[in-house]
C-alpha cells in the first residue's frame, strides 16, 4: 500500500561519532539541512551508547580518536545487522582498508569534499529525490558554498 510516501524526501537518523568538534558540528549541519535525523558523539564509548540508545540507519565515524579506537567501533558495530557504516580517516589508507575489511561499507579519506559525504549517504540509506513535492524548500544554507570547499583534514 501506498501513503504518498514519495512526497516527502526520505530522511534516516545518522550518528556522527567524531572528536574535533568544529567538524563534527559541520558534519551535522550538512547531514541536518538534507534533512537527516542527527546524533553526534565524541568519542567512541560515547558513539556506541548513543548507537544503543538510537539504533541509527547509519554510523559515520572518525578512525583516529582518543579512548576507543574507530577500528573498534567499526568492529563492534558491523555485528549490527542491516547497519551502515562510512569510516573517516585523515591518517592514511592502510586505516581505511582494514575498517573496509571490518564491515564499513564506504571510507572517506581526509579532506574529502561534503558533497562527497552526502553522496555516500544518498547511496547508503537509499534516499531517492522526492517525485513529487509541491512544498519543496531549500536549505537552511543554499547560498552557503561549504559543500564545494575541501575540509580540513
Amino acid at each position: 500500500s501506498w501513503h504518498g510516501y514519495c512526497l516527502q524526501p526520505l530522511m534516516a537518523k545518522i550518528l556522527v561519532i567524531e572528536d574535533h568538534p568544529e567538524l563534527r558540528e559541520l558534519f551535522a549541519e550538512v547531514l541536518m539541512n538534507a534533512g537527516h535525523d542527527v546524533i553526534t558523539a565524541s568519542d567512541g564509548s560515547i558513539g556506541l551508547e548513543l548507537y544503543e540508545l538510537y539504533h541509527p540507519a547509519l554510523v559515520i565515524t572518525d578512525l583516529e580518536m582518543p579512548g576507543l579506537p574507530g577500528l573498534a567501533v567499526v568492529e563492534r558495530l558491523s555485528l549490527e545487522p542491516g547497519l551502515k557504516i562510512i569510516a573517516i580517516s585523515g591518517s592514511g589508507l592502510d586505516n581505511l582498508e582494514r575498517a573496509r575489511q571490518l564491515g564499513a561499507a564506504v571510507t572517506l579519506q581526509k579532506p574529502f569534499r561534503l558533497t562527497q559525504l552526502l553522496a555516500a549517504v544518498r547511496q547508503l540509506v537509499g534516499e531517492q529525490p522526492p517525485l513529487v513535492n509541491p512544498n519543496a524548500t531549500l536549505p537552511i544554507h543554499a547560498d552557503r558554498h561549504v559543500a564545494d570547499e575541501p575540509l580540513a583534514g
